[in-house]
């Protein structure tokens, strides 16, 4: 084939004799001769492109991939003319390492976007703070934070980042003891029974008409010998099913009220249990399965699950929705039954393992010691009126033992003494607070109960536990209160509350329902209280 400069040198050969021509033919022919004066140059630019076309077909066809569209950016879907990364139509033909290079580039371009869009890490252009009531542990060198103090200095936080989302209130359906003061954890010795009852608390104190649950237990340790509902039938708009499976542990249980019900607590019924062979521990735990649920209706509404925020967005409540768990808003017991004496020395003989069985035991009888302290300690001990001063409540561990619940009950002079609410990043921010966000990470309760202060009584409860036994460290805080000085006092007390005679103490750190503070019988030396001098105002 002749290249476009041999074809426009001919052709120029020829327009020039066709030129000479005209001229001798005269002006008649002047429109003519200048239409075919333009016309060789617009053929020759023609062929030019022709030949350009030809040859760059044969230098990169070889190295495209038939799988790969001249249209759209290889490997990615299309939508209406538009992948969805949002790539943009290309009418040129590239080579693979060309369009691999284009693509990975907008790929790059597209994720720093979208992080820069939804990002919520410090420091991302267009980050987001944490909600107000979202706690964000993030590092173990995290930036500087407010502490307990205020004087600024940090303190230290967790590797890995996650949401904590204080509930002030929820609802709940849970098994407990049916003691005096209920703990969702029981010891009891082989062969005697034992009552626990499962309650609904309705912290959202949302209406409600029926509960539908279901519950597993194990029948090699325990014996169903009784339900008792007879403190909600009369409200029944018909008598509740119960139905047993003794020999797989399974109870059903379903019951519709009357009209429909906003109590803040309701005890449903009781079970009495007959325990038949020690263990550490066996559960009472709800089973949430699409043939048997366990839930609190109003109408087709589950009460149990997460209501959003009025602050939430909808991408946050689909957020929540999709997070929760089969096991939401449910809390079973777990029951340690301990061997009889004899049946404890048959035990040592045959040398079966003991180590949980035998603290079943102790704890059963009273003798188990746990060797924990507590103490009230003060940042300053002189205040004036108008003044805020911070009192820690520090523990010492030095057993290491294993505990399952903290119960506190704190009092103090309300005429010369107000508790300030301090609840930073707190698990519990309703009413007025103790502070306990900074203590996160040494404990992290799984159930949080209480966290109160009554100023017109004097008195600050704090209750917090976990799901399973848990080894705190050897030494820590609990929490710390804030107090205001509103009157002088030559010294005024701050107090743990503690009665060593009652069957659950409004002080304890326990295990299994067993007070570890201290040793039994001289319990209240392991608790150490403090006072405070008021000044008047100046």
């Amino acid at each position: 084939m002749h290249s476009p400069q041999d074809q426009y040198k001919k052709m120029f050969r020829m327009n020039k004799i066709f030129l000479r021509f005209m001229e001798r033919e005269g002006m008649q022919r002047l429109i003519l001769t200048s239409v075919f004066a333009v016309l060789p140059f617009l053929l020759v630019a023609a062929l030019d492109t022709s030949y350009k076309e030809t040859q760059g077909s044969s230098r990169y066809s070889s190295g495209r991939s038939s799988g790969i569209s001249s249209t759209y950016d290889s490997g990615i879907g299309s939508n209406t003319g538009r992948n969805v990364f949002g790539s943009r139509r290309t009418s040129s033909t590239r080579s693979d390492s060309d369009k691999n290079a284009t693509t990975k580039n907008e790929n790059v371009r597209n994720r720093d976007k979208t992080r820069e869009k939804t990002s919520n890490q410090p420091g991302a252009k267009g980050a987001k703070a944490a909600p107000k009531e979202e706690k964000t542990l993030k590092g173990k060198k995290p930036p500087a934070k407010k502490s307990a103090t205020g004087s600024g200095q940090a303190r230290p936080s967790t590797t890995v980042e996650f949401k904590i989302r204080p509930s002030p209130s929820a609802n709940i359906l849970a098994v407990e003891t049916s003691d005096l003061v209920p703990t969702m954890h029981a010891t009891v010795e082989m062969g005697q029974p034992v009552v626990t009852r499962v309650v609904f608390r309705n912290g959202q104190q949302a209406k409600f008409d029926a509960v539908e649950l279901a519950l597993r237990f194990d029948p090699k340790y325990l014996q169903l010998e009784g339900i008792d509902d007879s403190s909600i039938a009369s409200s029944l708009s018909e008598p509740a099913k119960a139905e047993i499976d003794s020999s797989h542990g399974l109870i059903v249980y379903k019951a519709r009220f009357a009209a429909p019900r906003k109590d803040d607590f309701l005890v449903l019924f009781k079970i009495q249990w007959k325990t038949l062979a020690p263990t550490e521990h066996t559960a009472v735990e709800f089973v949430n399965t699409e043939k048997f649920p366990s839930r609190v209706l109003d109408g087709t509404k589950n009460l149990l699950t997460v209501v959003a925020s009025p602050e939430a967005t909808e991408d946050d409540t689909e957020e929540s929705q999709m997070d929760q768990s089969s096991r939401m808003g449910l809390l079973g017991a777990d029951i340690a039954i301990a061997p009889t004496a004899e049946l404890l020395e048959q035990m040592r003989d045959e040398e079966t393992p003991l180590t949980g069985i035998e603290l079943a035991r102790k704890i059963a009888e009273g003798s188990a010691e746990g060797g924990i302290k507590l103490a009230l300690q003060p940042r300053t001990r002189t205040v004036k009126v108008g003044d805020t001063f911070l009192v820690d409540v520090v523990y010492e561990n030095p057993n290491r033992v294993e505990i399952d619940s903290v119960k506190l009950s704190v009092r103090f002079d309300p005429r010369v003494l107000q508790v300030v609410d301090y609840d930073e990043n707190n698990w519990i921010t309703k009413g007025i607070n103790a502070f306990d966000g900074d203590y996160h990470e040494e404990l992290p309760f799984d159930f949080h109960i209480r966290d109160v202060a009554y100023n017109s009584t004097g008195l600050v409860l704090y209750q917090m536990g976990f799901s399973g036994k848990t080894v705190i460290p050897q030494q820590g805080t609990l929490l710390t209160i804030k107090f205001e000085a509103v009157a002088p006092a030559d010294s005024t007390r701050i107090d743990f509350d503690f009665d060593d005679t009652q069957k659950s103490p409004p002080t304890s750190i326990s295990f299994l329902g067993f007070n570890l503070i201290g040793i039994p019988g001289d319990r209240q030396s392991a608790l150490q209280n403090c006072a405070i001098h008021i000044a008047p105002h100046e």
